[in-house]
């Protein structure tokens, strides 16, 4: 199987997709069986396991606060190893609370929604612990050096800590930022009926539109909240390879190495 979208295959997953297919501007191709990303895995049934085992799932990497894996642990098959590497202390992207947690915590005003991600990008690209936590993402990614063994990383929504993963990682790969945006843009069409679902559960209680316009900002993907992430990083380090080997500790035999894993 070497498809994008593993949604259809899933009874309860959501936003899974693969890597695989993807080209480098030098002309190499990304291998399909190697690298997966997702949303929390908290509701798999045994059919869904049992079809990830069988994908070749051997890593499962979590980038989940320590309260969100307590609230949803994942459900893996035996034998997947699992990996906690929280990004941050907490979920900012606020996708794991409830609509009335939300409401409470903020009070909304119209675009709170929107200004919180707008942090949260800054935050995910210069927070020390943050680049920690991708540094051991890439240690992993390091060492899954067999064809067809897998490793998944993911969050609560698969779109913000998990986006920015792919990001660093494709972009080590040298697959180009076009490419790279219309990935992490695929979240909104992936999510859009349960985002949708959402909405319409506000509407029916008479939320206020403010608050439906900052949820809506809250559970999706928008291109200004990467560029957000890439102004961080330009503002920082100069450029998204001096990030890589400067904040993330990439080193160049480190970066051809992963082009050797993941590439063909």
């Amino acid at each position: 199987m070497n498809e994008r979208i593993l949604d259809p295959y899933l009874e309860s997953g959501r936003n899974f997709r693969e890597l695989g297919g993807y080209k480098t501007q030098d002309g190499k191709t990304l291998k399909y069986h190697k690298i997966l990303r997702s949303a929390n895995l908290a509701e798999l049934t045994k059919k869904d396991q049992d079809f990830l085992f069988n994908y070749g799932l051997i890593k499962d990497i979590d980038f989940r606060s320590k309260d969100e894996v307590q609230k949803e642990p994942d459900r893996i098959p035996d034998g997947v190893e699992y990996v906690f590497n929280p990004v941050l202390k907490e979920d900012e992207t606020k996708v794991s609370k409830s609509t009335s947690e939300i409401e409470k915590e903020f009070g909304f005003t119209f675009n709170d929604g929107y200004k919180q991600m707008l942090q949260v990008y800054e935050n995910i690209t210069l927070d020390d612990e943050s680049k920690h936590a991708y540094r051991i993402f890439f240690n992993h990614l390091l060492d899954n050096t067999e064809d067809n063994q897998v490793t998944l990383f993911h969050c609560t929504a698969g779109k913000d800590r998990t986006g920015m993963a792919a990001v660093y990682f494709l972009w080590a790969l040298g697959v180009d930022q076009e490419t790279i945006k219309n990935d992490y843009l695929l979240t909104n069409k992936l999510m859009k009926s349960y985002i949708d679902k959402k909405i319409e559960l506000l509407k029916a209680k008479h939320t206020s539109s403010d608050i439906i316009s900052s949820v809506k900002a809250l559970m999706s993907v928008n291109e200004d909240y990467l560029n957000v992430a890439k102004r961080s990083i330009l503002a920082e380090n100069g450029s998204m390879e001096n990030y890589l080997k400067e904040s993330l500790d990439l080193s160049k035999q480190e970066i051809n190495d992963l082009k050797k894993i993941y590439l063909v």
